[in-house]
């Protein structure tokens, strides 16, 4: 049996409409087919980076809040054999205790 698809309203500007048509008139792909598709890819590299890189591809974050990042970074021991990763979930539900 095929799975449901849900039906959802989005915003866009006329001229990312009009790039995004223009586009995938040449991949044969409809609107929701390109944007659902680049959305998960999207999701799916964020999941697959390290935490640095992560933070890395965040935008603007203060000074105080780098520097907060720093402080967690430095203190890694990057010499230990038991490390374990550590996943950005985990350094948000840190900060905010």
């Amino acid at each position: 049996m095929k799975e449901r698809m849900l039906r959802r309203t989005i915003t866009i500007s006329p001229e990312d409409y009009e790039k995004i048509s223009d586009f995938i008139k040449h991949t044969g792909q409809t609107f929701s087919e390109f944007l659902r598709e680049k959305a998960i890819a999207y999701i799916d590299d964020f999941d697959a980076m390290t935490l640095r890189e992560a933070l890395e591809t965040l935008p603007y974050v203060d000074k105080e809040e780098q520097a907060y990042y720093d402080e967690i970074w430095d203190t890694i021991d990057w010499n230990i054999d038991d490390a374990v990763e550590v996943k950005i979930e985990d350094v948000i539900a840190r900060k905010g205790r």
